[in-house]
């Protein structure tokens, strides 16, 4: 037994890759389908994920670079210490609330009425 079969010992290769009805969603997964997709639409939600990636920390850069900005104009306090620690603490709530989100979105994803209907039809 190879060490291939026992950290995998499930198949990646031929048309009968992983049927399970609860995958029939998958069209890459079918059986007797063109097995060409899959790169395709591994490329696709590749490009997809890193430009939601870039956005995402073009945000955060923009934010943390003009935050003396936002702190003087957004947050006024009576000294500038503190209305800068204000504006930064909000940008620590939306750096820190960004995995909690994405917690709590991705298990409703998974299992929401959109999970079930892509499941059972």
């Amino acid at each position: 037994m190879t060490w291939g079969v026992l950290l995998f010992p499930f198949s990646f290769s031929g048309p009968t890759m992983n049927t399970h009805p609860s995958r029939a969603h998958d069209a890459w997964l079918r059986p007797g389908s063109s097995v060409a997709t899959a790169p395709a639409r591994a490329r696709r939600a590749v490009v997809a994920a890193s430009l939601g990636n870039i956005l995402e920390w073009y945000d955060f850069v923009l934010y943390a670079y003009f935050s003396p900005q936002i702190a003087q104009h957004f947050f006024p306090a009576a000294s500038e210490a503190t209305s800068f620690l204000v504006a930064t603490a909000t940008f620590g709530v939306g750096f820190v609330a960004r995995p909690l989100g994405a917690t709590v979105l991705g298990a409703y994803g998974v299992t929401g009425p959109a999970a079930r209907r892509r499941c059972c039809g």
